[in-house]
C-alpha cells in the first residue's frame, strides 16, 4: 500500500492536466485511481500496478465521446466498480468495462452540488452543495440522497451542522463528514414526516474531534482525514 500511495503521488504531480486540480479515488481493487481533472469531458486515471512505461494520454477517458458530462465535480467508485461521478446538474455512472456512460439522476436546477460520496451498505449516493441566490450568495446549505435504483434525489434535513466541505462513508455505512478544521460524524435516517413534510431523509451530526489548524484552506485536515478513512475501511470514497 505504501508503495502505491508513493507512485500515485509521484504520478499525480507529473502527468500534465492532473495535478493540483484532481480529486482523486481508489478503484474497488486499489490498483487504479480515478481522478477529477481540469480537461472538459475528460475523467483521469492511474494505474499503480503498472505505471512504468504509460504515456500522459492514455489516462485520460473521454467521456463526451460517450454521452458523459462536460464537466466532472466529483468522483466515487460503487460496489460494481463503476464510477460515479457528479456534473453541475446530474449524477452519472461510467461502467468501465463496457465502456458507456449514463445519467443515474438529474439534480433540481436551483441546486449548486459540490461533491458526492457513495454508500456500500445501501447502494445509495449522498450528493451536498448549496442552494445561490441571484446575487451569487449562498442561501443555505443542501443535499440529496439517491437510493439504489432511483432516478429521483429526495431532499435531506440536516441537523446540528452548517454544511460540510468532504464526506465519506466507511465499508460499514457510517457517514464521516469535515467541516474546516473538525471532523464529524453524522446518522443518514428517514425523516418522521409531520416533522417535516418535505424532507424524505435527514442527517444528525455530531462533532468528533477538533483537528487543529487547516494548513492549506478550510477543512484540509479533516478532508485528509475522511478521505483516509474512506480508503482504509474499504469505502470507495
Amino acid at each position: 500500500m505504501l508503495f502505491r500511495w508513493t507512485a500515485f503521488l509521484a504520478l499525480l504531480f507529473a502527468v500534465p492536466g492532473l495535478g493540483l486540480s484532481a480529486e482523486a479515488v481508489f478503484s474497488g481493487g486499489g490498483g487504479r485511481v480515478w481522478l477529477k481533472v481540469s480537461q472538459p469531458g475528460c475523467l483521469g486515471y492511474i494505474d499503480l500496478d503498472d505505471h512504468e512505461g504509460s504515456t500522459a494520454t492514455d489516462r485520460m477517458v473521454g467521456l463526451d465521446a460517450m454521452g458523459g458530462p462536460a464537466e466532472v465535480r466529483g468522483v466515487d467508485v460503487s460496489k460494481k466498480g463503476n464510477v460515479l461521478l457528479l456534473s453541475s446538474d446530474a449524477v452519472w455512472a461510467f461502467d468501465t468495462k463496457a465502456e458507456k456512460t449514463v445519467r443515474v439522476a438529474a439534480l433540481p436546477a436551483a441546486f449548486v452540488p459540490e461533491d458526492l460520496a457513495y454508500q456500500e451498505t445501501t447502494g445509495g449516493v449522498l450528493v451536498w452543495g448549496s442552494f445561490v441566490r441571484e446575487d451569487a450568495t449562498v442561501d443555505r446549505s443542501a443535499a440529496y440522497w439517491i437510493a439504489r435504483g432511483s432516478d429521483k434525489p429526495e431532499p435531506v434535513l440536516i441537523e446540528g451542522i452548517a454544511g460540510w466541505q468532504t464526506a465519506s462513508f466507511d465499508s460499514a455505512g457510517h457517514l464521516y463528514l469535515g467541516r474546516g478544521p473538525d471532523l464529524w460524524g453524522g446518522v443518514l435516517i428517514a425523516t418522521e414526516h409531520e416533522k417535516a413534510a418535505d424532507f424524505e431523509w435527514q442527517i444528525r451530526a455530531f462533532r468528533i474531534a477538533a483537528l487543529g489548524t487547516p494548513v492549506a484552506g478550510e477543512g484540509a485536515n479533516a478532508g485528509a482525514l475522511i478521505h483516509s478513512i474512506g480508503a482504509g475501511g474499504g469505502a470507495s470514497s
